[in-house]
């Protein structure tokens, strides 16, 4: 959204990108005007690293070529084809290490590749429990890579971060993917240095200007693997997106978003750890132990030895009930006199439940047994 756009919404609270890019948001803006940003942070992690590793073996193992050689009746030409190569044992170098970063990883160890990380905001920690090795300079790790992966975002620091000084100076048999944003890689520069066979191969899913311009000179280079920015258009990945999308302005409006954010000019996350984990760990633990007891059980154990099971069992089901509808509900939240629908219809469904757990905060001894 453009300055004029968000400065003449006057009622607008709350931006949710469908996607994890806000490269087109005027920041400065949504600060100056108190709008908080929230993207989908969690959605695409899976289908962008995906898509990074078919980019991968694409131009490794030369899939196009393989495919036009045989539908053009070429089939005995094999032994004239270029040779391809493996990704096992190669050295790659993720940079960037969010979350698309972090599931890059897996697949990565999955065809025994040498995983090396550049983000000067992740600790080694963090990076070497993941199984990566950390790397302190992207200019000199990249003289050793036999592919990098780019998944950093575009600000004044990172565009056209990878040009022909950088090009240059890496290995014959590099290929370099970038599934995260057009201007991280100078197109021109790219163009050249492949030209001039300074690398092996690129596999590009965004362009500095979307669509490319019909003379942008990537177009035409037979060493380049292009896709039209859809490494996140996969079936799931898009369902889940859409309800992200959604569930952070519910979020936002039910004050969870702000909460984390503190400030609108910082992107919202839409996790509410705290209530997460009462909800999804802690309460349905108690709510299937009531289930599993009876309220004999629940009233001896309660008077007898002092559990107080039974106590926080019957306080947080209500609770439990309100998140696991937030969590599975996704667009359905509608706010029916200040509760929303579905935690209301599971409420009702969890009286049962709570019947077990009335009866024995309200028997002052159990029932004699016939």
């Amino acid at each position: 959204m453009y300055k004029r756009q968000i400065e003449g919404s006057t009622k607008l609270k709350i931006i949710s990108r469908h996607g994890v890019g806000y490269d087109n948001i005027d920041l400065e803006s949504t600060k100056k005007n108190n709008i908080t940003l929230a993207i989908t942070a969690t959605a695409n992690a899976v289908a962008v690293a995906e898509h990074v590793m078919f980019m991968l073996l694409n131009i490794s193992k030369k899939g196009n070529m393989y495919d036009e050689t045989v539908k053009s009746g070429k089939f005995n030409d094999r032994n004239k084809l270029p040779k391809t190569v493996e990704l096992w044992n190669k050295n790659i170098l993720i940079a960037g290490f969010g979350r698309i970063g972090q599931a890059l990883i897996k697949r990565c160890h999955g065809f025994e590749m040498k995983v090396f990380v550049y983000d000067p905001f992740v600790s080694k920690e963090i990076i070497e429990k993941h199984g990566g090795i950390k790397v302190d300079s992207l200019e000199e790790a990249s003289k050793n890579m036999d592919a990098i992966s780019l998944h950093v975002p575009l600000n004044e620091k990172t565009k056209n971060i990878i040009n022909y000084d950088l090009l240059k100076k890496m290995k014959k048999n590099c290929i370099i993917i970038n599934a995260a944003r057009g201007g991280i890689i100078n197109e021109k520069d790219l163009d050249r240095a492949l030209k001039e066979n300074l690398i092996f191969g690129a596999g590009i899913d965004v362009f500095e200007v979307e669509p490319p311009e019909a003379d942008n000179p990537l177009l035409k280079n037979e060493k380049v693997f292009l896709s039209p920015h859809a490494a996140a258009f996969t079936e799931e990945c898009m369902t889940r997106m859409a309800i992200e999308t959604i569930q952070n302005i519910f979020d936002f409006f039910d004050g969870f978003v702000a909460r984390l954010t503190k400030s609108s000019s910082k992107i919202g996350l839409q996790l509410d750890s705290f209530s997460d984990l009462i909800s999804f760990s802690i309460a349905p633990s108690f709510l299937m132990f009531d289930v599993m007891q009876n309220s004999e059980r629940f009233m001896s154990s309660t008077l007898e030895e002092g559990s107080l099971i039974p106590y926080f069992s019957f306080l947080l089901i209500p609770f439990a009930m309100y998140r696991l509808a937030r969590f599975n509900s996704g667009i359905s939240m509608i706010n029916f006199q200040g509760l929303p629908t579905p935690a209301v219809g599971l409420f009702f469904m969890s009286l049962p439940f709570l019947q077990i757990d009335i009866s024995c905060l309200l028997y002052t001894s159990p029932s004699p047994r016939d």
